[in-house]
């Protein structure tokens, strides 16, 4: 006997998008992504010639941005995928999803890509981590010391044995988005994001008996 969606319980779910980049995807992972949420990745192979990717896991879902064209051999597209993978049902709840039968539900695709960009946001992608013309000698070491992952190891453990003042790791992490977007160094993560989004009201829309739903970039 078959049964109905209703009755299909999901524990876990992935969800992400492929996009294709005007960048070699391992080239772009390799020297322009750089940490989560100012974190290293806590996977990233560098010497496997047959897959590039990167993965930060948390206790409740895992970040996954890898380079798809290498793992299934496209040799005319870059292929970029970055994907959620939700592996506790207490996560996906909160976006309405308990049985196979809500992931009928648009709002629910909404739900979930709001949160992916929120993760997307996380992503600190720079177009170099040593700067650029524009920047000043003082700004470029800067750059240099806000992209390397032990300087960050450092400043957390620092303020969590109270050796610096409260809050220092955040104001850190706003001085850095500062001086990335000061200098323009935030252009090709912003195109990413565009072709997100572009990826997502396509697929959102594209079987849609209703009015389309449609997000816009902030």
């Amino acid at each position: 006997m078959g049964c109905s969606l209703e009755d299909v319980k999901l524990t876990s779910l992935e969800f992400g998008f492929n996009i294709e980049t005007d960048k070699e995807p391992t080239e772009l992972l390799e020297l322009n992504v750089l940490m989560f949420d100012f974190k290293a990745p806590c996977v990233n192979p560098k010497n496997n010639k047959n897959e590039k990717y990167m993965k930060y896991k948390f206790s409740e879902y895992v970040v996954k941005i890898y380079n798809k064209s290498l793992e299934y051999h496209i040799k005319d597209k870059n292929i970029l995928r970055i994907e959620v993978k939700y592996h506790t049902n207490k996560r996906i709840q909160k976006f309405g999803i308990n049985t196979l039968a809500d992931l009928k539900r648009k709002e629910v695709y909404k739900a979930l890509f709001v949160d992916f960009m929120e993760k997307f946001n996380n992503l600190l992608i720079v177009d170099s981590f040593e700067g650029n013309a524009t920047m000043s000698e003082e700004e470029r070491s800067l750059l240099i010391k806000y992209t390397n992952p032990t300087f960050w190891v450092d400043s957390r453990d620092k303020e969590r044995k109270k050796l610096t003042r409260r809050n220092t790791v955040y104001r850190l992490k706003k001085k850095c988005n500062e001086l990335i977007k000061k200098h323009g160094l935030n252009r090709l993560k912003d195109k990413i994001r565009v072709l997100l989004y572009e990826k997502f009201n396509q697929l959102i829309n594209s079987e849609c008996e209703c009015e389309g739903v449609f997000l816009v970039p902030n």
